[in-house]
């Protein structure tokens, strides 16, 4: 079964967006006897040096009170350039590569696409010209994030996810960039 290539090009761009959307996700109220926990994010770029940010998941809800609109406006997901995704068309678009017992792959505009969940994980692959970008992260993550109504992001929901995956991850890398994004106990990573 075939889906719009746009909507494929648009899911690895959003996977992008989702992973760099939690330095500015709400946390959700912690068990006081828990450990606290950390936010992580790491990026590498050709000729730059590595960076990383570590944060308190307590501390990160304030950023999106800063930026209401920073993910989500009017049902669209800001990919940046004045360029949105509708959230309608990711939910579709997971929905049915959930529906499918292998990938889903089209081409658009000289770019392979290939969509696929493999057990807990889902990848998507997009390579044009020479180059590839790979996004990896939980199915748990995409599924909390796609669980609010409308054109809504359930972004709470969605770190909840993250930080509920031991050794979970959301990965990004292509065009010379890689980005990892994590939550764990560990404040010093």
């Amino acid at each position: 079964m075939r889906i719009a290539a746009f909507l494929l090009i648009a899911i690895a761009a959003a996977v992008a967006v989702v992973a760099l959307s939690f330095v500015m996700a709400v946390p959700s109220a912690q068990d006081p006897g828990a450990p606290p926990q950390f936010l992580h994010i790491q990026t590498e770029e050709a000729g730059a040096e590595p960076g990383s940010l570590t944060l308190p998941v307590g501390a990160v809800g304030a950023l999106l009170a800063m930026a209401p609109n920073a993910i989500t406006e009017n049902g669209q997901i800001q990919l940046g350039s004045g360029q949105g995704l509708p959230v309608d068309a990711l939910r579709s678009l997971w929905a049915e590569v959930q529906s499918t017992s292998g990938p889903v792959t089209a081409e658009h505009d000289g770019a392979a696409i290939r969509v696929e969940k493999t057990g807990e994980q889902v990848t998507v692959n997009v390579e044009r010209n020479g180059e590839t970008m790979l996004a990896e992260l939980p199915a748990a993550v995409l599924d909390a994030a796609l669980s609010a109504e409308g054109g809504s992001l359930n972004i709470e929901g969605a770190v909840q996810a993250l930080a509920a995956q031991p050794g979970g991850a959301i990965q990004v890398n292509g065009g010379g960039r890689n980005l990892r994004v994590w939550i764990d106990n560990e404040a010093g990573q």
